[in-house]
């Protein structure tokens, strides 16, 4: 089984702790609700998670079941009974359901609660869909899911929705290990980064659909209806993710060791500039290089034909903020990553090499004007400040702490660390903050660049 299913296996929808662990669905059900969405959507456009989850807090330890049907005799009946069920369409009533039947299997299959909680077991659903589909189509398709499930928030459902690259993307050779990011696999994985981020940061991922509870930022809000008429259209967000810590970066990149690099490319361009450094020096080579590329646009895939313009300026609002994350990204992580990137972009995109290219080295740094130097180091402590300077010659610092005022350089002298520590870690900030001002225009063009 592919890491990537494991991590969502275990990390779906956390719960507190005292709450039972969530026990998965027969595949048949989620297959029945895929035929239900590509129906709505097309083919490989969306696909649903169904767990079934303890909502009590403070419920009595697992006792053991009593014997019950083997689990392949129980879901050959349930899957018996969905075969016969009619197909749900948005818009109206589910002729019958099954819900009742397959909780109370579910339960005396091996559910670990107590008689009396048993009516506080809640249906989870996370419906993940393309990137490509619009609010009304995903309103329509959480209806429809809704209604198939006969799902409400008294019982203790939740419904969370989620974007993803799941796309079929263009056959580009030289970005094949990202251009293959459409299907189960990408899918899975991206859901298990969002969801292990959240979880190392000890906050919830399940997204509550009554309006008494709040909900994290994992995508809109949607509020599911007791009966007809239809959902609330809401604006839809991409994921956000949790902070990521030092300890998610080195596990996100261990999970894509071996790809896709859509995905990386989309955890580069959701997380923190710093976060990302830290994932993208983590990853092997090849990932790197796919998601350098899909980072400038060589070759990233878009829905097919162009729906202009909307799709259009979201192509280029991405060309744009892709080569802006590669570059905070590589002026972190120095040198030897500006030069693998330079090289890769050379031939499938020459402006992105040039770019990456002309970016200033902290050298550089010491011949800007002292007003513009004064106005990058402002935001840094001195502690920082004496980390990026230690590995540097007293020439170069003192270039640096002639720019600054002279109490802030005489704490910075005080606070040099005997060995070089931290050194190219607090240069790469410095050099990322440096060229997000120059960009801005509020600070001048070194004369290393302009030559």
């Amino acid at each position: 089984m592919h890491p990537a299913l494991l991590l969502l296996a275990a990390s779906f929808l956390t719960a507190p702790a005292r709450a039972a662990a969530p026990m998965p669905f027969s595949p048949a059900v989620e297959e029945r609700l895929d035929l239900l969405l590509a129906d709505m959507l097309g083919p490989g456009r969306a696909h649903a998670f169904v767990r079934l989850v303890d909502r009590s807090p403070d419920g009595p330890d697992p006792v053991p079941p009593d014997p019950a049907p083997q689990p392949a005799a129980l879901w050959d009946r349930i899957s018996a009974r969905l075969e016969q069920a009619p197909p749900v369409l948005p818009g109206f009533p589910a002729p019958r359901s099954l819900r009742e039947e397959v909780v109370r299997e579910l339960v005396r299959q091996g559910a670990a609660v107590d008689k009396r909680e048993a009516a506080q077991q809640g249906l989870s659903v996370m419906l993940i869909v393309d990137q490509a589909v619009g609010d009304p189509e995903l309103a329509a398709a959480s209806e429809a899911v809704t209604r198939a499930l006969d799902l409400a928030p008294r019982r203790g459902d939740t419904l969370q929705t989620a974007r993803a690259p799941m796309a079929k993307t263009r056959r580009d050779p030289a970005v094949s290990a990202g251009a293959a990011a459409g299907g189960t696999v990408g899918l899975a994985l991206l859901t298990g980064l969002v969801l292990v981020a959240m979880a190392l940061r000890g906050r919830r991922t399940a997204l509550v659909v009554s309006d008494s509870r709040s909900a994290p930022a994992f995508d809109v809000h949607r509020p599911i209806p007791p009966a007809p008429p239809q959902l609330p259209f809401l604006p839809t967000a991409d994921p956000d993710l949790a902070p990521l810590t030092p300890e998610a970066a080195a596990l996100a990149a261990e999970l894509l060791r071996d790809g896709p690099a859509a995905v990386a490319a989309w955890l580069l361009g959701k997380a923190t500039p710093a976060e990302a450094a830290q994932v993208y020096a983590r990853l092997p080579g090849p990932i790197r290089q796919g998601a350098a590329r899909l980072l400038v646009d060589a070759g990233e895939p878009y829905p097919e034909p162009v729906r202009f313009p909307a799709d259009l300026k979201d192509k280029l609002e991405r060309r744009v903020t892709g080569i802006l994350r590669l570059e905070e990204i590589v002026l972190r992580l120095g040198e030897p990553f500006r030069t693998e990137a330079t090289a890769t972009l050379r031939f499938c995109s020459p402006k992105a090499a040039a770019r990456l290219g002309a970016l200033p080295f902290f050298l550089d740094l010491a011949a800007a004007d002292p007003a513009d130097l004064r106005l990058c180091l402002s935001a840094f402590s001195t502690d920082a400040l004496a980390a990026a300077l230690s590995p540097e010659a007293p020439e170069l610092r003192r270039a640096f702490l002639d720019a600054v005022p002279a109490v802030a350089a005489d704490l910075v002298r005080e606070r040099l660390p005997a060995e070089p520590a931290g050194g190219k870690e607090g240069q790469g900030a410095v050099l990322a903050r440096w060229n997000r001002l120059q960009r801005a225009g509020r600070v001048r063009a070194l004369p290393s660049v302009l030559q």
